[in-house]
């Protein structure tokens, strides 16, 4: 999918997520007749909302990168995981801040609104280990915390305005992860290196073409093709495994053919290397990509 409909999915992806945590939190958990407090309140509102957002993001980054049903397991189970800590982590030291530090007001509503930091910390981080990039992480997780500060304030303020438990809870959930999910987006999109497009694709007749994908450039080398790469390209029989890599050379992006009997084409012409320039275009297989540099 390309960049706008990936940040679409993330948005209406983390939303539903925090929706479905507030089912389990309140209707669910008011329905068999538990009222949490306290402590036992924080864990659970960390665990459920970070579990379910995260793993949210950590399966669509994964399915953006592979189009792969384990694969996109894994990320969800990844971004389970690391929601799950980070939330817990962040609402337990919260609610520990707010019952022993006694501030004026507001003040004393910032001790929560850390708590959201860490958990928009925790879930930004999901992407970045599902791609198995470290810089993408760095970028997520700092997009997360901005959104975690941002959300936490919106779910604070509409608990204010809207005066009804349930609904100001579920509506600050969902817009506690728009923030995130938007924050984490666009401080990916201003932060990466540079970006390959699928632009076209012959393919043989009855297969699905994925012109419009996109994947965006974290690292300063990542691989394409049909196995386990950075991005992986699986509806072309030409792709090999690991059929090209790009690596940042010099402050420039140099293109490297892995197959001396299926090298990459630019301009009709097999090249084993070739350093790219914005707006450049290359095929392998019957995939044509397009090479799209940040703006500096």
């Amino acid at each position: 999918m390309n960049r706008w409909l990936w940040i679409a999915y993330s948005l209406i992806l983390g939303a539903w997520a925090a929706l479905l945590a507030w089912v389990l939190l309140d209707p669910v958990l008011s329905a068999v007749g538990v009222n949490l407090t306290g402590n036992a309140r924080a864990f659970a509102d960390g665990a459920v909302v970070g579990m379910c957002v995260g793993a949210a993001l950590g399966a669509l980054e994964k399915y953006n990168s592979t189009r792969r049903a384990g694969a996109t397991t894994l990320g969800c189970a990844l971004g389970l995981g690391v929601g799950l800590v980070g939330g817990v982590a962040g609402l337990l030291l919260a609610n520990t801040l707010y019952t022993n530090i006694q501030l004026p007001d507001p003040f004393q509503q910032v001790l929560l609104v850390i708590g959201w930091m860490i958990f928009g910390l925790a879930v930004g981080i999901a992407p970045g280990i599902a791609a198995w990039s470290f810089w993408k992480m760095m970028a997520s997780s700092a997009g997360g915390c901005l959104g975690g500060i941002l959300g936490g304030i919106v779910l604070l303020a509409l608990g204010v305005l809207l005066q009804l438990p349930w609904i100001s809870r579920a509506a600050g959930f969902v817009a506690l992860a728009l923030v995130v999910g938007a924050l984490i987006a666009l401080v990916q999109q201003a932060t990466k290196r540079a970006t390959l497009k699928i632009t076209a694709q012959r393919l043989a007749p009855g297969v699905r073409p994925q012109e419009g994908r996109d994947y965006d450039i974290f690292e300063r080398k990542v691989s394409v093709g049909s196995g386990r790469d950075h991005w992986v390209i699986n509806n072309d029989p030409q792709i090999q495994p690991h059929h090209i890599e790009i690596r940042q050379e010099g402050g420039k992006f140099v293109l490297y053919s892995m197959l001396p009997n299926a090298p990459a084409r630019v301009r009709n012409q097999p090249v084993q290397r070739h350093t790219l320039t914005d707006g450049d275009r290359f095929w392998i297989g019957g995939t044509e990509i397009a090479f799209k540099a940040r703006k500096n």
